[in-house]
Protein backbone atom coordinates (compact mmCIF):
# COMPACT_ATOMS: atom_id res chain seq x y z
CA UNK A 1 0.00 0.00 0.00
CA UNK A 2 1.81 3.54 -0.79
CA UNK A 3 1.31 6.47 1.37
CA UNK A 4 2.82 9.41 1.64
CA UNK A 5 6.46 8.11 2.17
CA UNK A 6 6.50 6.07 -0.44
CA UNK A 7 8.72 8.80 -3.05
CA UNK A 8 11.92 8.22 -4.48
CA UNK A 9 14.82 9.83 -3.13
CA UNK A 10 17.98 9.16 -4.09
CA UNK A 11 20.35 7.50 -1.96
CA UNK A 12 17.56 6.40 0.42
CA UNK A 13 15.11 3.69 1.10
CA UNK A 14 12.01 3.27 3.01
CA UNK A 15 12.01 2.21 6.45
CA UNK A 16 9.99 0.78 9.61
CA UNK A 17 10.29 2.95 13.00
CA UNK A 18 10.86 -0.33 15.48
CA UNK A 19 8.63 1.31 18.14
CA UNK A 20 5.56 3.01 16.78
CA UNK A 21 5.77 0.78 13.18
CA UNK A 22 5.25 3.87 10.83
CA UNK A 23 7.09 3.85 7.57
CA UNK A 24 9.94 7.05 7.51
CA UNK A 25 12.45 7.51 5.06
CA UNK A 26 16.31 5.77 6.73
CA UNK A 27 18.02 9.00 6.79
CA UNK A 28 14.94 10.32 9.15
CA UNK A 29 15.81 7.98 11.49
CA UNK A 30 17.80 7.69 14.42
CA UNK A 31 19.52 5.04 16.59
CA UNK A 32 18.81 4.62 20.01
CA UNK A 33 21.48 3.18 22.57
CA UNK A 34 20.32 0.12 22.79
CA UNK A 35 20.18 -0.35 18.73
CA UNK A 36 16.64 0.41 17.83
CA UNK A 37 15.89 2.50 14.92
CA UNK A 38 13.23 5.11 15.56
CA UNK A 39 11.77 8.40 14.62
CA UNK A 40 12.41 11.79 15.91
CA UNK A 41 8.94 11.53 18.45
CA UNK A 42 9.80 7.86 19.56
CA UNK A 43 13.50 8.70 20.73
CA UNK A 44 14.04 8.78 23.94
CA UNK A 45 17.77 9.40 25.24
CA UNK A 46 19.71 7.22 27.95
CA UNK A 47 18.28 8.16 31.25
CA UNK A 48 21.48 9.82 33.39
CA UNK A 49 21.15 7.20 35.82
CA UNK A 50 22.18 4.28 33.95
CA UNK A 51 25.64 6.82 34.60
CA UNK A 52 26.58 6.88 38.13
CA UNK A 53 29.14 9.07 39.49
CA UNK A 54 32.61 7.65 40.11
CA UNK A 55 32.44 6.43 44.15
CA UNK A 56 35.82 8.70 45.36
CA UNK A 57 38.72 6.69 46.60
CA UNK A 58 40.47 7.01 50.03
CA UNK A 59 43.76 9.39 49.51
CA UNK A 60 46.27 8.95 52.17
CA UNK A 61 46.88 12.33 53.97
CA UNK A 62 49.09 14.83 52.33
CA UNK A 63 51.14 14.98 55.58
CA UNK A 64 51.85 11.43 57.25
CA UNK A 65 53.13 11.04 60.79
CA UNK A 66 56.38 9.81 62.11
CA UNK A 67 56.54 6.47 63.23
CA UNK A 68 56.53 6.14 66.74
CA UNK A 69 59.29 3.77 68.26
CA UNK A 70 57.61 1.74 71.11
CA UNK A 71 59.37 1.93 74.53
CA UNK A 72 60.12 -1.00 76.82
CA UNK A 73 60.38 -1.63 80.28
CA UNK A 74 61.92 -3.91 82.47
CA UNK A 75 59.53 -5.80 84.85
CA UNK A 76 60.53 -7.95 87.62
CA UNK A 77 58.05 -10.94 88.56
CA UNK A 78 58.03 -12.09 92.34
CA UNK A 79 59.08 -15.59 92.47
CA UNK A 80 57.53 -16.10 95.69
CA UNK A 81 53.45 -16.58 96.68
CA UNK A 82 52.24 -13.30 96.86
CA UNK A 83 49.21 -14.39 99.03
CA UNK A 84 49.71 -12.47 102.37
CA UNK A 85 49.28 -14.55 105.34
CA UNK A 86 47.54 -14.21 108.78
CA UNK A 87 45.54 -15.24 110.89
CA UNK A 88 41.33 -15.50 110.53
CA UNK A 89 39.29 -14.62 113.33
CA UNK A 90 35.62 -16.54 113.93
CA UNK A 91 34.82 -20.14 113.59
CA UNK A 92 36.61 -20.51 110.07
CA UNK A 93 40.19 -21.53 110.40
CA UNK A 94 42.46 -23.05 107.73
CA UNK A 95 43.69 -25.12 109.76
CA UNK A 96 40.29 -26.93 109.80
Amino acid sequence: MKGSRDYYRHGDQNAICDRCGFKFKLSELMKTWDGYMVDSLCFEPRHPRDFPPPTPTEKPPKEALSPVTPTYTDVTYATSPTVPTGTFSGSHSAEE
